[in-house]
């Protein structure tokens, strides 16, 4: 049974188009109103809102410029972009706007709806002027959706969900476990049988993303992670005041739309505590990303390698960790892989074409400054490749390049007090001065350090080397593709980024200033961006000349030839095909041991939020959250709190929490295990320092490698007084 396909809206009959965006939109009032009146649904209002927020606005903006007949993961990549981005703009203009005729309060509930809904309907009736006569439904085959093995792949974010309840109220990791034994079981069907068809490969790809990031974000029902919690800060001061203040506080992160005003409406429209927002809705959009890979990937590559490819970059332990703790850059991420799609794209119209792309240059800018400048680095170097080879492409130009320029200029300059310039500044400052002193010196380096740093165990060893397989597989694929470019169906502008990109992922490794200014893991996440099909391409280059070393030959004639296949028949295809089957459990592999299950079966603590909730780590308990917000309601003013390490991130959620303001950290003593502590401070314990009588003093990069704890005696707590205690967290002066 065909139906149409629910998401190339922009491809339907208009009238049809319209009843459907204009039911929504009173299905979305109409939830509003019953909450008012007491009536809730639960669940239905942040469903039906999400999908009015995050999907109308860019689909109708879609058919306002008349783009027509794109697949449908780039209709729906395109359409949360454009949505995005149009409500930071929107945000913004009503912030600006507003107060002039007397609104106080802009970004709240009431200007909110009333805004968004005469809007949409001005935007679909341009779009009905521009696009009424446009039809050309794509239909879908709703029996595949309901095929054992879409099924089979629907379940897992169930299976994700479900586990991670059982973790937060029962201590029990065994489905997550099962999870993940899941995940490795369905790539190792694609790879090995048919029973997932080709046309399921991006269900499997979005399915794997959401189950994978459900099963950290998910973890407590408190923020994790450090920066994450003073974007939620910011946030609340949006929300609480009802405005945005762009120079107060003056931060580089508050200039960021994308943790300031952008999250504050999705949190006064649906209804959601901003803890949920960063929990659930950011993640959510940034399952995203793999998926649109997998699309640029597939054009360039075919089915089978976009899928490994997009599977690695899934398995990166980065994508499911850190990147949860960073909100704007989540959203970053998602539209530097927007432009990337715009990049391979070769059926749009090239005015629509860099229209789109500059939408979504813009929202990197409002999204996150360290991944504009970036990738900024990146785009001029980009452009300069692209003009030696004397290559003329639609997007990549001067025009485009002064625009780009001029936007991260004008809005970091003059927002926040020009504190993400002069952030930006402050680090290129510092690599500067310390790039002589460190240069000889290979453990200064971060990244370095991670190699040179000794193991604990067989496993851990082991894990590190896997690592260390993938950034060859890596070098070799870019150095066959600059090899053999003619003979590869990469395009020019993809190209010309994949090699600044591998370049900046070399640099930060050898050259300690680098990986210690700017860190390894998030240069390196957004390198993988465009490497990423070079690991799979590298690795089936190793694995080819494995298989023509003496003996592996000749038992793969024997082998063959036992089948009744001639060994010197064997097509390459054939050959491609098992290449890529090792692959693909080389893949598996990396993919248990990065989500840490490996450790967890092999008891060799697992150090995975997830897997593991008797480790220290960016987490904290009611216990914790509700002392913090006593002490810095209480506390004298004029006094420092000193906590552990992880425990300063504990207070970035609140006012007065941030380090330098009210908070210091536990730091290290020349001579002594600890710094001195004024006599005239508190001293906040959480429940680990408490249960283990240990705290992990605040190290530089390269220290906490070793991640060395110190005893709680050393903080001399019985010439103190304990004012706080409510069995999960201590303040002492």
């Amino acid at each position: 049974m065909a139906i149409s396909d629910l998401i190339r809206m922009n491809d339907w009959e208009f009238g049809k188009f319209l009843k459907v965006i204009i039911a929504i939109q009173v299905a979305m009032f109409a939830l509003m109103g019953l909450a008012v009146l007491g009536l809730n649904i639960p669940g239905l209002r942040q469903v039906v809102g999400f999908i009015y927020l995050s999907f109308v606005p860019g689909v109708i903006i879609l058919r306002i410029l008349k783009i027509h007949r794109l697949s449908t993961i780039e209709t729906l990549l395109y359409s949360v972009g454009l949505s995005i981005v149009f409500l930071m703009f929107t945000g913004v203009l009503m912030n600006a706007l507003y107060p002039r005729i007397g609104i106080s309060r802009p970004i709240s509930t009431i200007p909110l709806t009333i805004t968004m809904g005469i809007i949409i309907l001005i935007m679909c009736a341009l779009a009905y002027r521009r696009d009424k006569d446009f039809s050309h439904p794509a239909p879908i085959d709703f029996r595949e959706i309901l095929s054992p093995p879409a099924l089979l792949l629907l379940l897992l974010p169930f299976v994700s969900i479900f586990g991670t309840y059982l973790v937060n109220f029962h201590q029990d990791n065994r489905l997550l476990l099962s999870l993940l034994v899941l995940i490795a079981l369905i790539a190792a069907l694609i790879a090995f049988s048919r029973f997932i068809p080709r046309n399921l490969y991006p269900l499997a790809i979005a399915t794997i993303a959401i189950s994978i990031l459900c099963h950290s974000s998910l973890i407590t029902m408190n923020l994790s992670g450090a920066d994450i919690r003073y974007e939620y800060h910011l946030h609340k001061l949006v929300e609480t005041k009802g405005y945005w203040d762009s120079t107060a506080p003056a931060t580089a992160f508050n200039a960021m739309l994308s943790i300031t005003i952008w999250p504050t409406i999705y949190s006064c429209l649906l209804n959601i505590e901003g803890t949920w927002i960063f929990k659930v809705i950011y993640p959510l959009l940034f399952s995203l990303v793999p998926l649109g890979l997998y699309q640029a990937f597939r054009q360039q590559t075919g089915e089978k390698i976009a899928f490994l490819a997009a599977f690695f970059f899934v398995s990166f332990g980065t994508f499911y960790g850190e990147m949860l703790w960073l909100g704007k850059q989540q959203l970053a991420m998602l539209f530097l892989t927007l432009l990337i799609l715009l990049t391979v794209n070769r059926g749009l119209d090239p005015f629509k074409k860099r229209a789109l792309f500059i939408t979504f240059l813009v929202g990197v800018v409002l999204s996150h400054y360290g991944t504009a400048y970036m990738y900024l680095l990146l785009w001029l170097s980009a452009l300069a490749i692209l003009a030696i080879t004397k290559y003329r492409s639609e997007v990549f130009t001067y025009g485009s390049t002064l625009i780009f320029i001029t936007v991260c200029l004008a809005w970091y300059m003059y927002t926040a007090g020009s504190a993400p310039f002069d952030s930006m500044v402050r680090i290129g400052h510092r690599i500067y001065e310390t790039f002589y002193v460190d240069l000889f010196n290979p453990q200064a380096g971060y990244a370095v350090g991670r190699v040179i740093v000794e193991t604990t165990s067989l496993l851990r060893e082991a894990n590190r080397w896997l690592h260390i397989v993938v950034q060859i597989f890596i070098a070799i694929g870019v150095i066959g593709l600059i090899l053999r470019r003619r003979e590869m169906r990469f395009h020019e502008e993809y190209i010309s980024f994949s090699i600044p990109c591998f370049l900046l992922l070399a640099a930060c490794t050898v050259i300690p200033t680098l990986s210690n200014t700017i860190g390894i893991s998030r240069p390196y996440f957004i390198s993988l961006l465009f490497l990423a099909p070079f690991c799979i391409l590298g690795g089936k280059t190793v694995f080819r000349l494995i298989s023509k070393a003496p003996g592996f030959v000749r038992r793969r004639a024997f082998d063959e030839s036992r089948r009744g296949i001639p060994a010197q028949i064997s097509s390459p295809l054939s050959q491609s095909e098992a290449l890529l089957k090792v692959m693909a459990v080389f893949l598996i592999i990396f993919f248990l041991f990065s989500t840490r299950f490996v450790y967890a079966m092999a008891n060799d603590y697992p150090l995975s939020m997830p897997l593991d909730g008797s480790r220290d780590y960016w987490r904290f308990n009611d216990r914790e959250e509700i002392s913090a917000k006593w002490l810095l309601s209480n506390k004298d003013d004029s006094l420092k709190v000193y906590v552990d390490l992880y425990g300063t991130a504990l207070f970035y959620a609140y006012p007065g929490g941030q380090l330098g303001e009210s908070v210091e950290p536990f730091r290290r003593g020349a001579e002594q295990p600890l710094a001195p502590i004024p006599d005239k401070a508190y001293i906040f314990l959480r429940s680990y320092n408490i249960r283990e009588h240990t705290i992990l003093p605040h190290y530089t990069a390269i220290e906490a490698l070793a991640k060395e704890y110190v005893d709680v005696e050393n903080l001399a707590l019985f010439n103190r007084d304990r004012i706080y205690d409510n069995g999960g967290a201590g303040v002492y002066r």
